[in-house]
């Protein structure tokens, strides 16, 4: 069993790769990769900019997973990214205990969408989608995992700035290895 850290964040959507979570937060520890199961990720969560975002749902299926990164923040991170995740406003924090790897048990928090803000009609943009690949890829995910996600529909991003920023970012994660 691992320590109770509060700080212990699992990341399951577009801050899996460190180089996102880094550009957001500054320099992070990366804790390990692990998994919920019992849990589905979905990319119903309305974003503010009208698109999906991941979030993640129980259900009784006991093979169903959703994979992770676990990483160590600072509790002025944490509240950084409490302000990028729109803390009350789009997602709540919730306490999970990810089996990681070598078997430990991590207790940790995370985001899930709140029910008011889900849309079962909503798309990720591609780009979006794509830091959710990458990390996985980066993270060497089960392959059947990445191609689950690689068959979520998504939709163009109309804003071409934001486009254009995290394409950027993509490519540094595709870089890094």
């Amino acid at each position: 069993m691992v320590e109770n850290n509060p700080n212990h964040y699992f990341a399951y959507g577009s801050n899996l790769h460190p180089i996102r979570l880094e550009s957001r937060l500054g320099q992070v520890d990366f804790f390990g990769k692990g998994k919920l199961k019992s849990t589905e990720i979905h990319f119903h969560k309305r974003g503010s900019d009208g698109s999906g975002k991941a979030t993640i749902q129980s259900t009784s299926d006991q093979d169903k997973i959703a994979w992770g990164a676990v990483y160590e923040l600072s509790k002025k991170q944490e509240k950084l990214l409490d302000k990028f995740e729109s803390l009350g406003a789009g997602y709540h924090k919730t306490y999970v205990d990810v089996e990681m790897e070598n078997g430990n048990i991590a207790p940790c928090f995370t985001y899930e969408g709140m029910t008011e803000y889900v849309d079962f009609n909503s798309l990720p943009f591609h780009w979006y989608k794509q830091l959710v690949i990458e990390g996985s890829r980066y993270l060497k995910f089960p392959e059947n995992y990445i191609d689950f996600l690689e068959n979520i529909p998504s939709e163009a991003d109309p804003n071409d700035k934001r486009v254009s920023t995290n394409r950027r970012l993509i490519k540094l994660m595709k870089e890094k290895k």
